[in-house]
């Protein structure tokens, strides 16, 4: 974990001199995903994922994400629930390329690629892994060099600890959606 705090702060840096780079930042992600073709185990699922920080070079779209902590709650969608699981993983790594950005990057829609390693539940699982590749669409605000991603669809092909899979997760962002909750909770209790 020191080597990877380490490691951002090596990396962006230099990065904060030049102006051709901005950087991402959210509270976390909510998402709830599921994998195609089931298989009985581990085909739904709810996502929680705590502060993400980045870097996005600007002329190319192309970025680097960091996730120190990522939580999987997997369900099982047959009717024996004996294979629910949650574990969670604290080395997630995400390299995107935004293809399209439209509205001065409030909507971009590219290709990305990203690695869940170090998982932890009753101890700590070596051999346990995510990959993810495909297409993702999302909203974000951008002021200046930040980046604030609010909405995020991802889809495409995932392997979890060797078995292929394809998938759809959606995420959004908790602060967002703990505002909106409120926001929502508010405007009904005027009545």
């Amino acid at each position: 974990m020191l080597f990877s705090l380490i490691l951002i702060v090596v990396i962006t840096v230099p990065v904060y001199t030049q102006e051709d780079f901005a950087f991402n930042i959210n509270s976390g992600y909510l998402g709830v995903g599921r994998v195609f073709p089931d298989s009985g185990n581990n085909d739904m699922g709810i996502v929680l994922t705590l502060v993400n920080i980045g870097i996005e070079h600007r002329p190319t779209n192309i970025g680097l994400e960091f996730t120190p902590y990522k939580n999987y709650s997997w369900i099982n969608s047959g009717e024996d629930n004996k294979y629910n699981s949650s574990y969670f993983s604290f080395l997630n790594l995400k390299l995107y390329w935004n293809i399209i950005t439209v509205l001065d990057n409030l909507i971009y829609f590219g290709a990305f690629t990203s690695v869940d390693y170090l998982f932890a539940g009753e101890s700590i699982y070596w051999d346990r892994y995510v990959f993810s590749a495909g297409g993702h669409i999302g909203f974000r605000l951008s002021y200046g060099r930040l980046n604030y991603d609010l909405f995020s669809t991802e889809i495409g092909y995932r392997n979890i600890n060797g078995a292929s899979k394809y998938f759809v997760e959606v995420k959004v962002d908790m602060l967002a959606f703990i505002l909106s909750i409120l926001y929502i909770g508010a405007g009904g209790s005027d009545d």
